[in-house]
C-alpha cells in the first residue's frame, strides 16, 4: 500500500477513491489533521493513481467524478455477491465426511469400491501372509494365485521368461494397464485406506462434476501410474532407490493421488466450482507419500503415487485451460 497524495476534504477523498475503483484501482483514504491521505493498495497501480489524482485536482467536480460514486457502489455490491456465492459453493473437505451425498449420487464410485473389495477377497489378498513382493522371482504362480496373475500388470511366468514388464501388454492383454489397481497385496489396511479415500475424493468428483469426468480421471491416472511403476528400473541407485520399479505390484494408491491432484488444482484454478481441498488435507496426503519414500512402511509403489498425483494435476490444468500453450 502506497501513499500517493492528499485531498482537502472527505467528500473529495470519497469521490476520488470511488473513481479509482471504477478504473480497477483499489484505494482508501485516511484523515490526517485537515487533509485526507489517499492510499493505493496495489504497488503496481501507484503511477496510474498519481496521474489520476493530478487530473482530479484540476476538475474535482467533473461529471465523470460525480457519477463515480454510484458506479463504485455497484462494483462493490457485485463483488460482495460474487464472494458470497463463491463461499456458498465451496465445500471444505473436512466437512465432507459428515455431509457426503448418498451412494445414489455416486454409483460409479460405489461400483469401483465394491469391485475392488470383491477382488481383494476372491484373490486371496485377505490372507495375512499375502504381501507385496519386491522380487518377481519370489512371487508364486500356483493356481491359488490365478486371479492375481490375471489382473497383475504382467504374467509372472512370462516376465520370468522375457524380463520385459510389458510382455503381457504386447500380447494384447490390455486390461492389465488398469487392473493392478484392483489388487491390494498389502493387506486389509492397504485396502481400507485406499477405499476410504476413493469414496471420499471420487465421490466429490462424481457428485460435483460428472460420472464421465471421474471415469476419465480414474482410467487415465490408473494407466499412466501403472505404466510408470512397471517400467522403472528394478534397482535404481540412491537417492532414487525408493522409486525403483516392479511389475508385480498392486493398489489403488496411484488413482487416489490422481484424484487428489485433480481436486487440488481444480479448486485453486476454479474457486467457483464448489470444489475445495483444505491445505491440511493436501499436506497430510503429501506427507504420507513422503513417509512411504523412507521405507519405514515397507515396499511401496512410490512411483505410482507421484505419477498419479502429477497426472491428476495435469488433467485438471488442461481441462480448465485447454487453450494454454506450454
Amino acid at each position: 500500500m502506497r501513499h500517493i497524495g492528499t485531498l482537502p476534504s472527505e467528500n473529495a477523498a470519497r469521490r476520488f477513491t470511488a473513481f479509482l475503483l471504477t478504473q480497477d484501482i483499489t484505494a482508501s483514504s485516511e484523515q490526517d489533521a485537515e487533509e485526507w491521505i489517499i492510499w493505493v493498495h496495489d504497488e503496481n497501480n501507484v503511477a496510474r493513481g498519481r496521474e489520476a489524482l493530478e487530473n482530479f485536482r484540476q476538475d474535482p467536480n467533473g461529471e465523470i467524478y460525480l457519477q463515480a460514486e454510484t458506479a463504485a457502489e455497484q462494483i462493490v455490491r457485485k463483488r460482495l455477491e460474487t464472494e458470497k456465492q463463491n463461499q456458498k459453493n465451496v465445500r471444505d473437505l473436512r466437512g465432507q465426511w459428515n455431509r457426503q451425498p448418498g451412494s445414489q449420487q455416486r454409483p460409479l464410485t460405489l461400483s469401483v469400491v465394491v469391485l475392488t473389495v470383491l477382488v481383494f477377497f476372491f484373490s486371496g489378498s485377505s490372507s495375512p501372509r499375502r504381501r507385496l513382493n519386491r522380487s518377481p522371482a519370489s512371487a508364486s504362480d500356483s493356481p491359488s494365485f490365478s486371479v492375481n496373475d490375471t489382473l497383475r500388470f504382467c504374467s509372472i511366468a512370462e516376465y520370468r521368461r522375457t524380463g520385459d514388464p510389458l510382455v503381457s501388454i504386447k500380447q494384447g492383454q490390455i486390461w492389465r494397464l488398469v487392473t493392478p489397481i484392483l489388487l491390494h497385496p498389502g493387506g486389509i489396511w492397504h485396502l481400507v485406506f485406499n477405499m476410504l479415500w476413493l469414496w471420499q475424493l471420487g465421490g466429490i468428483i462424481e457428485s460435483r462434476r460428472s460420472k464421465l469426468t471421474l471415469a476419465c480421471v480414474l482410467l487415465l491416472t490408473a494407466v499412466l501410474s501403472n505404466l510408470a511403476q512397471a517400467i522403472m528400473p528394478l534397482d535404481l541407485p540412491a537417492p532414487l532407490t525408493p522409486f525403483s520399479g516392479n511389475p508385480i505390484f498392486g493398489g489403488m494408491s496411484g488413482v487416489v493421488y490422481g484424484l487428489l491432484g485433480y481436486l487440488w488444482v481444480t479448486g485453486r484454478l476454479d474457486p467457483g466450482s464448489g470444489i475445495f481441498l483444505h491445505p491440511n488435507t493436501v499436506m497430510l496426503m503429501i506427507g504420507w507419500a513422503c513417509l512411504c519414500l523412507t521405507g519405514f512402511l515397507g515396499p511401496v509403489a512410490n512411483t505410482a503415487h507421484f505419477a498419479g498425483l502429477f497426472v491428476g494435476m495435469a488433467v485438471a490444468n488442461f481441462t480448465l485451460n485447454p487453450g494454454r500453450q506450454a
